[in-house]
This record gives structure tokens, sequence and C-alpha cells, in this order.
């Protein structure tokens, strides 16, 4: 991904959910290392300070259950238009809800293509862990998924985008049946 514009800034709305999320608590002193003790979901805050606390929360041991847990408390959260009623709606509305919470600047994209009924790929370009974006897509389908609807969400292997060496571009397979 191209470099983050240094003016740009995060959503409290987003940043909130690291202390809304299963280990908050454990995660709040990274919060307050970055002065983010008392976050507003109202407020606007540096794109630096956001990227350094998910930079400091993936080095920890316990970096892919925090990752994909704030994720999903992102798209569990998530302000989403009236008109999306499906898992498919849902997850096309990503882009969006991505761009919605992010301004002043170039903070990466994601695109979305639909393979099939039943089956979306999402492809990201952003400067966050991969995990993160499982966590919101797993939210995002659990959030619209009827009861006997099964689904899953899994980086795509196949793509050779999904390498360690370019850790912010990754692409994942979205499926769901009945």
């Amino acid at each position: 991904m191209d470099r983050v514009d240094p003016n740009a800034e995060a959503s409290g709305a987003a940043m909130i959910a690291v202390l809304n999320c299963a280990r908050g608590e454990h995660l709040r002193p990274i919060m307050d290392k970055h002065g983010l003790r008392n976050v507003d979901p109202a407020e606007w805050y540096p794109m630096r300070v956001w990227l350094d606390v998910i930079k400091d929360i993936a080095q920890d041991s316990m970096a892919p259950y925090d990752l994909i847990a704030i994720g999903k408390e992102i798209a569990i959260n998530a302000p989403l238009s009236e008109v999306i009623e499906t898992v498919e709606d849902a997850v096309i509305e990503l882009p969006q809800l991505y761009q919605r919470n992010y301004r002043k600047g170039n903070v990466g994209h994601y695109l979305i293509e639909k393979v099939k009924d039943g089956h979306l790929k999402v492809i990201g370009h952003v400067p966050f862990p991969g995990d993160l974006t499982l966590g919101v897509l797993r939210g995002l389908v659990k959030r619209y998924a009827s009861k006997s609807l099964h689904y899953s969400v899994t980086l795509d292997l196949a793509d050779g985008v999904n390498t360690a060496s370019d850790a912010d571009h990754f692409t994942f397979d979205v499926k769901w049946w009945n």
C-alpha cells in the first residue's frame, strides 16, 4: 500500500473497539501509552497514533485473537446503511464503511469482487494487519446472517499477494450458504 497520508485522521468510533472487545481491559495500557485513555467516538484522532496502537497490539502473543476481536467489535457497532439486509449487502458496504472511519488523505482501500452468488472476494490495500479485517468480515457476516446460514471467511491462499512481505495487501474469500 502507498504511504498513509501524515495528515490522515481516524474516527474514535473505530478506535473505541479496542476498549470494548473481549480483552479490552488487557489492551487499555496500550491505549493509555498512546494518550487514548478517554476515546470519544465522535472525535477524530491522528492516524499515526491509531497505527501505533495496532502495531503494539500486533506484537503481543495474543495478537491474532485481539485483532480479530477488535475487528468484530467494529463491525457489530458500525452504523451501516438502512438498505443493508443481507450478508452480501454488508460485505459490499465494507469499502464505504472503511472510508467513513478515516479522513484527510490516503488511508488505503478495499475492493470487493463477486465471484458468484454466495461468494465474494475482499481485497485489502490497508495499513492494518489482515487479522483486523478478518474480524470485521466475520462480524459483518454474523451481524446479517440468519440463524440457518452457514459461512466461512478465509484468507485466499491461492492469491500471491498474501505474503509476509506485503502484510497490508491481502485477499479474503467470504462464502455463505444454507
